[in-house]
């Protein structure tokens, strides 16, 4: 059987979310199954897999795969990626990306592109008010966003500030989590929830009509 340890793999990081070349650091290969000989003919049925720990070039986070063999698909099991959210306008989903871009770089960067989404989110849902405060407040007001989910969203303004004025201090990789995890929160909920609710409506009401036909 072909020998499928290797030193360097092509891994998306869990972490930057980047395709990049990753140096393997540890490795376990895994075999199952057994081979039988049947009329003096071997046949295997054994599965190979190679579970690897690996290092990001680009970030330097350690990131945990595996590979089955037959299948050639290799699949980060640790960080896990999130997601990506459906739904999304085509201008938010190109911002989200581009803040995302360098969240694993500078976390003050990554929170003003942030707060750019939360800008390009209120413009899209025709928020009122001269700032971005006001216009979440009216939002939530309109019950476009719940409260506590416009509480997150003024957190997230806050961050952003700090983010993008040297004199209010700065953010660190501690923050990044936080500031993704408000942003994602506040897009699942306007856009990406809505989204798959409309799409089960959309299956239910075919089946529906499926049964209806003679």
């Amino acid at each position: 059987m072909e020998d499928r340890s290797l030193s360097v793999i092509n891994l998306r990081c869990g972490y930057c979310e980047k395709n990049s070349d990753q140096r393997v650091v540890a490795e376990y290969k895994h075999v199952t199954g057994e081979v039988e000989v049947i009329d003096e003919i071997p046949f295997s049925n054994e599965e190979v897999w190679f579970l690897r720990m690996s290092l990001c070039s680009l970030c330097d986070s350690i990131n945990l795969s595996v590979e089955q063999v037959d299948g050639g698909e290799v699949t980060t099991l640790y960080p896990s990626p999130p997601p990506d959210l459906e739904g999304l306008p085509a201008e938010i989903a190109r911002a989200y990306k581009a803040a995302r871009a360098v969240k694993s770089i500078d976390a003050n960067a990554f929170a003003v592109l942030l707060g750019r989404v939360l800008e390009f989110v209120c413009i899209d849902r025709k928020a009122t008010g001269d700032t971005l405060f006001k216009q979440l407040k009216d939002l939530a007001n309109r019950g476009e966003i719940p409260g506590p989910l416009a509480d997150m969203a003024d957190q997230l303004r806050t961050l952003r500030n700090i983010g993008a004025h040297a004199s209010l201090g700065e953010l660190s990789g501690a923050e990044t989590p936080i500031l993704d995890d408000l942003c994602r929160a506040i897009l699942e909920y306007v856009y990406a929830a809505p989204y798959r609710v409309a799409n089960v409506a959309k299956r239910i009401d075919e089946l529906k009509n499926r049964r209806r036909t003679p």
